[in-house]
């Protein structure tokens, strides 16, 4: 791997020589991430600690040299890596703020007008990654980093299993990965794909915080029933009278089952609704409960 100067490769060196690691922030199947005192400028960063034995090289690698080739204002920054003998240790930025849901609900209170400019803020962050040939692959609630201001500034994160793409590279994407909440239709079957399926998530998550409810759902939590309600795109609006027509229209040009016809983060942007036209700054009340339900359910 090789280092370049905005972002030093250590290899042989330990991360713990040269920062104070405190708390775990959080955890995944092959690492932790920990509050980290930098001991040279006094700063805390967060420091994501993966076991080199259980990831392939080429992940770890891929995952690095993306990160290494970033740099926008809502995707998260990574500053350094450490290569140890069992570990590689990369250095963040810190988002203290907690995950967008949990954000969102804490707030307690959420309109549409403030629904438009969170996604507005993802989007952009989605539209740069396909500008520099990355899809992220992984788009959902839990990898979406909020700051601990009211602003609610929001920073994508988690590029573990991100790919590099070019055009014309369409045919070598078909790996099935992600959540499958969040997960577009040709992802589910095995079809080859490219970085539309980052809108399909964005479809989804954009659904979530108008309505409080997933798109795709079934209440026995079935697999199977899932995977047909979203290879079908069986969704509906029933009982969201406080969701605009543009809204509607901007989540159903996400939700499309053909890739090629839906619509781009370069599009996405110009869409009326991500503008902020004609939309309420009412609270969406019944959204929130809702969406309180849902993310219990989900860390159950």
């Amino acid at each position: 791997m090789e280092s370049d100067s905005a972002h030093p490769y250590h290899k042989g060196k330990k991360v713990e020589d040269f920062y104070e690691m405190g708390e775990i922030l959080g955890r995944g199947s092959f690492s932790v991430v920990r509050k980290a005192k930098n001991k040279a400028n006094k700063k805390y960063y967060a420091v994501k600690v993966i076991q080199k034995k259980a990831v392939r090289t080429e992940v770890l690698e891929r995952e690095i040299t993306i990160m290494q080739k970033l740099d926008h204002p809502h995707v998260l920054k990574m500053n350094e890596v450490f290569e140890e003998e069992r570990t590689i240790s990369i250095v963040l930025d810190i988002v203290t703020g907690g995950e967008l849901f949990e954000k969102v609900v804490e707030r307690g209170h959420f309109s549409e007008v403030d629904a438009s400019a969170l996604v507005s803020q993802i989007v952009g962050a989605v539209a740069y990654l396909h500008s520099q040939g990355v899809v992220h692959r992984d788009l959902k609630p839990e990898n979406l980093l909020c700051t601990t201001d009211s602003k609610l500034n929001i920073f994508v994160s988690d590029f573990g299993l991100s790919r590099i793409f070019s055009d014309g590279d369409f045919q070598q994407m078909s790996t099935q990965c992600g959540s499958l909440e969040y997960c577009a239709p040709e992802v589910l079957v095995g079809n080859p794909y490219d970085q539309s399926v980052d809108m399909w998530s964005i479809g989804v998550i954009t659904y979530i915080l108008l309505t409080g409810y997933f798109p795709f759902f079934d209440p026995d939590r079935n697999p199977a029933v899932l995977f047909d309600k979203i290879q079908n795109v069986v969704y509906d609006w029933e009982d969201c009278p406080q969701v605009s027509t543009a809204g509607k229209s901007f989540v159903s040009e996400l939700l499309v089952h053909d890739p090629k016809k839906r619509m781009s983060a370069r599009d996405a942007l110009k869409h009326p609704w991500l503008k902020g036209e004609k939309l309420s700054s009412d609270n969406l009340n019944k959204a929130f409960s809702n969406m309180l339900k849902n993310i219990i359910k989900k860390k159950k």
